[in-house]
């Protein structure tokens, strides 16, 4: 009986032993999968905020363009009416 019940001790103690190693390897595990998912989250932040400073550098770009043509509809505007006016003079002085 002496042997039995010094057996299952021993084998008790490498129950709890190698269930230990487990839970350990189980912890290594979890921390390595945090600190991938931390990197890829850090991945992603760097790449919106990326996208999102080219979305204002394009957006700028947009505007700048159209302020720019209108400015020229403008002139063009302009240059219109005095082809008008200069018309207008040389209608003047036909003979």
């Amino acid at each position: 009986m002496e042997k039995f019940v010094a057996l299952t001790r021993k084998s008790i103690a490498e129950f709890i032993h190698d269930l230990i190693g487990d839970f350990s390897e189980s912890v290594v595990n979890i921390s390595l999968t945090k600190k991938e998912v931390s990197e890829a989250i850090e991945s992603i932040s760097a790449t919106s905020e990326e996208t999102t400073a080219g979305s204002q550098e394009i957006s700028d770009n947009v505007t700048e363009a159209a302020d720019d043509l209108e400015a020229v509809v403008k002139e063009s505007q302009e240059q219109a009416e005095i082809a008008v006016k200069l018309n207008e003079m040389i209608q003047r002085f036909k003979v």
